[in-house]
C-alpha cells in the first residue's frame, strides 16, 4: 500500500524532478544519470534521508553537488530526451521511494530505466500513484 505523500514530501519529489530536468538541459545521458544518481551518496544522504536542506533546494544547485561525485556523461543529440519527461522520471522515482518506503538504490537495482521512460510523459499520462502501483507490482516492491 502506498504511503500518503503531501507537503514537504511532495516538494522533495518536485526537487528531484528539477534535478533530472536540469541534467537533461545540460545534455547528460539520462539513462546513465538515472542509475548513477539514484546510486549516489548524494541521493542517499540528501534525498533518502529524513531531512536535508537539498530536499527543498533548486534542482540546478543540487546538480552542482551531484556531478562532482558521479562525473559527467554527455550526449550530442539534442532531441534524445525531453525535459518534461526527465522531470517526470525524477519526480516519480522520488515519489516511489517515499510512497513505498524504499531507497533510491533499490529503485535503480530493481526497476529498469526504460520502465520509467515508458510510463512518464505518455500521451495518456497516468497519475503518479498509478505508475508507482504498476511498477511496484511488476517488480515486487510492495
Amino acid at each position: 500500500m502506498l504511503n500518503q505523500i503531501k507537503g514537504v514530501d511532495y516538494e522533495t519529489c518536485r526537487t528531484q524532478g528539477e534535478i533530472f530536468e536540469e541534467a537533461c538541459k545540460r545534455k547528460y545521458d539520462m539513462e546513465w544519470f538515472y542509475y548513477f544518481y539514484l546510486n549516489s551518496d548524494f541521493c542517499e544522504r540528501a534525498m533518502d534521508s529524513i531531512y536535508s536542506r537539498f530536499q527543498m533546494a533548486d534542482g540546478a544547485e543540487c546538480l552542482d553537488f551531484i556531478i562532482p561525485e558521479i562525473g559527467e556523461n554527455k550526449i550530442e543529440n539534442d532531441d534524445y530526451f525531453g525535459e518534461y519527461k526527465a522531470y517526470k522520471i525524477g519526480l516519480n522515482t522520488r515519489y516511489m521511494a517515499l510512497a513505498l518506503g524504499i531507497s533510491s538504490k533499490t529503485i535503480a537495482e530493481k526497476v529498469p530505466y526504460q520502465e520509467f521512460f515508458y510510463w512518464c510523459g505518455r500521451m495518456d499520462d497516468p497519475e503518479f500513484e498509478e505508475i508507482i502501483e504498476i511498477l511496484a507490482k511488476k517488480y515486487n516492491l510492495e
